[in-house]
């Protein structure tokens, strides 16, 4: 019996344990001011969604044009936990697929200015799709950066041109000075 009576507490710290794990998820690591729920999960043949409009702040280009770049540099290089951070939640259930089949680090992303086009997203080749599924409201906040996987050892250079299906399309958002990205393509 005393047995019995002297695991209650070891339960209930588990309990206490498991929660709080669980809880990190969505609770401080991820505050709602920065990470609020997506406005929708539209069917458009991506997992991810449309970004909320909640606290996102209007498009400076020029810090944009630098800021953009570097919450990109770490983009798919470190954890599945990291990528959820330069993220808008819209953007999680394609990052959680990215990691699922990941063998190893990704190929880093090649922001060299000669290699980037960037700016406002009404400029995205995407720029009709996001439109008719989240609104104009969320492409007149958001970024567009389209830039190459690379450098790949032992193959031809990447450039947008010569590579349009290598390039990645990148919009992100300005939220309470975080830069997260809400769309990618591919």
């Amino acid at each position: 019996m005393k047995a019995w009576l002297l695991s209650i507490p070891a339960v209930a710290l588990l309990l206490a344990a498991c929660g709080a794990a669980g809880a990190g998820d969505t609770g401080d690591s991820f505050p709602p001011g920065i990470y609020p729920k997506p406005a929708s999960f539209p069917d458009w043949g991506s997992p991810n969604g449309c970004a909320s409009l909640k606290n996102v702040a209007r498009i400076d280009r020029e810090q944009a044009r630098h800021e953009s770049l570097q919450a990109l540099t770490q983009w798919g290089q470190i954890s599945k936990w990291r990528d959820r951070h330069l993220s808008d939640r819209a953007e999680w259930p394609t990052v959680r697929d990215h990691w699922k089949h990941k063998s190893g680090r990704g190929h880093a992303l090649d922001i060299r200015s000669n290699k980037v086009v960037q700016g406002p997203a009404k400029r995205s080749p995407y720029v009709g799709l996001v439109r008719h599924n989240c609104g104009r409201r969320i492409l007149k906040r958001s970024w567009w950066v389209a830039l190459c996987p690379g450098p790949y050892p032992g193959t031809a250079k990447c450039t947008l041109d010569a590579a349009p299906a290598l390039t990645g399309h990148f919009m992100l958002l300005n939220r309470r000075h975080h830069w997260l990205v809400w769309f990618t393509y591919p």
